[in-house]
């Protein structure tokens, strides 16, 4: 049967117990009772679960962006620096391996962001993000179409969705917006 252990019981019948009961294998193999416990028994349900799970989830295709791939390894090798940098800050007493750690993973996170630079992750950000700006402003010159403004709220409007962008870019405000045309 199936979902149990099953293994031959005293009585003459068979356990009915969960496979894998009181063992670190539920729902696997035999019960603590019946030699689920055994050295061997673990390891050998230990490799099942992790032969089962790699087929199920390290083999499997993921839909991944290799620009945003590389935009997380820095951010990540970023983070390892900061923890690093952070941990050396609040310790009373800094030892080598400290020192150490935050080198190490400062070097990484140079070699990382050096992949990044030679392989163009710079340039195809500012493609993409170009783009999108294309499209937004498209979108934008599209609604506007739809609402009758005089030229002087059309400009007012223009304006202010210009300053929005700019404060979104994390940059200041250089002057006013060139209009759109009507």
């Amino acid at each position: 049967m199936e979902g149990t252990c099953n293994a031959k019981a005293r009585h003459g019948g068979r356990c009915r117990r969960p496979a894998g009961w009181g063992t670190c294998h539920k729902g696997r193999g035999p019960c603590r009772l019946h030699g689920g416990q055994l050295p061997n028994v673990i390891r050998h349900h230990a490799r099942e679960q992790a032969i089962d799970f790699a087929r199920e989830h390290l083999g499997s295709e993921i839909d991944d962006d290799p620009l945003e791939a590389m935009l997380q390894g820095v951010r990540i090798a970023s983070g390892i620096v900061a923890f690093h940098s952070r941990k050396i800050e609040l310790l009373d007493v800094v030892t080598p391996e400290d020192v150490r750690a935050l080198e190490d993973a400062n070097l990484n996170r140079q070699r990382v962001a050096e992949m990044a630079v030679r392989s163009g992750v710079a340039e195809r950000l500012v493609h993409v993000t170009e783009r999108m700006a294309e499209q937004l402003s498209l979108v934008f010159e599209e609604a506007l179409g739809v609402v009758p403004l005089d030229a002087k709220t059309r400009q007012k409007v223009v304006d202010a969705f210009a300053a929005g962008v700019t404060r979104l870019e994390g940059q200041p405000i250089e002057g006013e917006a060139r209009p759109l045309a009507a």
